[in-house]
């Protein structure tokens, strides 16, 4: 999955085409406390779905396996002429078939809760938007102002850096040419220099983003949407998938 560590991603896909995307930050960092509830109870639900799903293929293939097994059973007793254990190759048979449907019920069960799940996150997301958004531009003030300081500390630690390598370089030199100047010896002051700049960049940026949002949240400001109750959200329930994916951010699964 690509990413940084502090964020998660669902990504569902069946083969019914229902799709089921969440990607969002790590639940505790999340600032609405209504929305993080609601997306740590999308993640239950999505380990649960995710047991499910691999329960009802384990059920599938085992009806499979018993099939097979049945058929070469009947055949080895008619081969001789014998009689052919109908009624227990039934049974084993039914026994087989009754563990499946009843993964297909738990897997039915737990596709509808997932996607009620997904659906309130959507949601307590669009209830909540006042809030997150106000939490949100405050994230961003306070962060930048920690990235402009550490773009101070990093000026400070480049200029240090660059004299006592040139140092060095002066050191080196002197025993040769007996001149007692400071002499570059690398390319690490440029990349510093560089590194400022990006950085100065990316503050202008983000302060340029910020004044635009803060703009916006004025002239337009954000409707607050109601949350309809998990029983008023229209699901039509899946059919079990083989085409089951998830990726949870900062980790493979």
């Amino acid at each position: 999955m690509k990413g940084n560590t502090m964020t998660i991603q669902y990504n569902l896909h069946s083969r019914e085409g229902l799709s089921l995307l969440l990607t969002l930050p790590e639940p505790s960092r999340i600032a609405v406390p209504a929305v993080r509830e609601a997306v740590e109870k999308f993640a239950k639900r999505a380990a649960q779905h995710r047991e499910a799903s691999a329960a009802l293929a384990t059920a599938d293939g085992a009806v499979a396996r018993v099939r097979a097994a049945i058929a070469a059973e009947a055949a080895d007793a008619a081969e001789d002429g014998g009689s052919v254990p109908a009624k227990k190759l039934v049974k084993k048979l039914r026994e087989a078939q009754d563990a499946l449907d009843e993964a297909r019920i738990t897997f039915e069960g737990r596709d509808t809760a997932l996607r009620k799940a997904h659906a309130n996150v959507r949601d307590v997301i669009r209830h909540h938007t006042p809030a997150w958004r106000a939490a949100s531009l405050d994230a961003v003030d306070a962060a930048v102002l920690r990235v402009t300081s550490a773009r101070e500390m990093l000026r400070k630690a480049g200029a240090d850096l660059d004299e006592a390598l040139s140092v060095l370089g002066m050191l080196n030199r002197i025993p040769l040419d007996g001149i007692p100047a400071v002499l570059p010896i690398d390319n690490s002051a440029a990349y510093v220099s560089e590194a400022l700049d990006r950085i100065g960049s990316a503050i202008g940026s983000a302060l340029d983003s910020l004044d635009r949002e803060k703009g916006a949240a004025k002239s337009t400001p954000d409707v607050v949407v109601p949350v309809p109750g998990e029983d008023t959200v229209d699901e039509t329930p899946a059919q079990p998938s083989d085409e089951v994916a998830f990726t949870i951010g900062g980790e493979d699964e």
